[in-house]
Formats: C-alpha cells, sequence, structure tokens
C-alpha cells in the first residue's frame, strides 16, 4: 500500500508559508489520482483541513518553533522530520512496510508516475537528488520515498537543541532536508531521481527553456508557483498541468 503525504500548515512567520490553502491542495489530489494507478491512499498533514478532499491528519507542534538554520526567513520544515516516527506512522494508519511518498504542494504532475514509484521498491529511500552549493548530491525535502517501519533513526536522532546546527556546520543547507541529505546521502540503498526525470521550474527549465519528454515532476521550488498569474503569462503550458 503507497500512502502519498501533503503537507499544509500556516505560519505567520513566513508568508510564502501562508499561502497555501485548500486549492493548493486539491489541485494535488486531483493531479495524483490522475496519475498513480498503484493501490493508494492520500492523507494532508494540516492544522486545518477546512475543504480539503482528502483524508486529514492533525498536525503535530514537534519542530514548529524551530528557524531554518540556514537563513532564519527561510521556511522551517522540521516538524516534517516526524513522519519518519513508527509511533506518528501507526498513528496515520500506515502499517510497517508499507509506502509512504511525501510531495510538496508547489509541483506540476505531467505524466504517469507510476513507474517512478514501482522503481523504488528496492531502495531503503529514493527523494529528489540534486547538486548542493557546499555538496556534489543533496536531497531535496520536497519528494520522499522510503518504507514505513525504516529509517526511525531519521526522527529519534534528531535533536532541535543540537541538530540543526550540526547539518549547518557540515555545510548541508536547508531545514528537514539538510538532516536528510546529512544522514542519507550515502547511505547504502538510498538514492534519488534525478533531472530530468525530476525537474525544477527556476533551475532547469528556465535556463533550459525547454522540458525534457521525460520529466515527470517539476517542482517550482522558489518565488515562482505554478498558479500565479505571472508564471501562466510567461509559460501558458503550465495551466495545462496545474488545475485547481
Amino acid at each position: 500500500m503507497l500512502h502519498i503525504v501533503l503537507w499544509k500548515w500556516t505560519d505567520w512567520k513566513n508568508p510564502v508559508r501562508a499561502t497555501y490553502s485548500a486549492v493548493h491542495v486539491n489541485a494535488m489530489v486531483k493531479a495524483l489520482q490522475a496519475n498513480v494507478k498503484v493501490p493508494h491512499r492520500i492523507v494532508c498533514v494540516t492544522d486545518d483541513p477546512t475543504g480539503l478532499a482528502c483524508e486529514t491528519h492533525p498536525l503535530w507542534s514537534d519542530g514548529a518553533d524551530l528557524a531554518n538554520a540556514t537563513k532564519r526567513n527561510l521556511p522551517s520544515c522540521y516538524r516534517r522530520l516526524k513522519l519518519y516516527d513508527p509511533a506518528t506512522q501507526f498513528q496515520m494508519k500506515i502499517r510497517d512496510g508499507h509506502r509512504i511518498m511525501g510531495i510538496d504542494l508547489d509541483a506540476i504532475i505531467m505524466r504517469d508516475i507510476t513507474p517512478m514509484i514501482e522503481s523504488t521498491e528496492k531502495f531503503r529511500f529514493m527523494g529528489w537528488a540534486c547538486a548542493g552549493a557546499h555538496h556534489p548530491k543533496v536531497f531535496n525535502g520536497s519528494l520522499q520515498m522510503f518504507t514505513a517501519g525504516d529509517l526511525d533513526f531519521i526522527w529519534s536522532k534528531f535533536d532541535p537543541a543540537t541538530s540543526p546546527a550540526q547539518t549547518f556546520k557540515k555545510k548541508w543547507l536547508g531545514s528537514d532536508q539538510s538532516w536528510l541529505s546529512m544522514n542519507l546521502v550515502g547511505l547504502e540503498g538510498c538514492d534519488g531521481f534525478t533531472y530530468p526525470t525530476v525537474a525544477s521550474y527556476s533551475v532547469d527549465y528556465r535556463k533550459l527553456r525547454e522540458i525534457s519528454k521525460r520529466t515527470c515532476i517539476m517542482f517550482f521550488n522558489g518565488r515562482r508557483k505554478p498558479w500565479q498569474v505571472e508564471t501562466i503569462r510567461e509559460d501558458y503550458w503550465v495551466s495545462r498541468y496545474w488545475r485547481p
């Protein structure tokens, strides 16, 4: 069984995070339903389930007050690490051996991603892998796929008082993705999807000005989002994939 986890919470300290709404969740739900052909359920971890067209789970407070160690005004997603906690998985009706996929809302799904999902069965972890500012390979937290009951150390060894500073000292940047990268890059059985299977609108598309026929998911990590008028005016093709 595949459990697809979405996230929506209001962060008044970060206006970018505060813009996500039920519209964005429901658009991703529709895109997943159209492009995932294996048995699955979709659940959104949220502090406001109003209007959501999928199952919901109450957002926990763990990590809520932790600022991004790289830069305080950047989004902080440390709370997502608790998804690796077996007790939390059990509360979310996810059983050991089931597969978990976490995906961010600021993305478009461009074709059937079932082959991507099925290819992860032999791996402990599959994420979005790309080059980092200080490391040749990092995992971007926008896409995470792993097996429930495994990799529990990601949560159990995370110390809010020391872990963010530890990752920053070793030049692993970001919030949750810095901890994931430091612990999983190079670990046996942990790998990642790279361009062109997974692409970045701001880094890959806007540099190349072309879309690979092999791209399955395109993330809009950065200021530009697929639902913004400015984005659609510049690249009208985006509206074919992101639909409310």
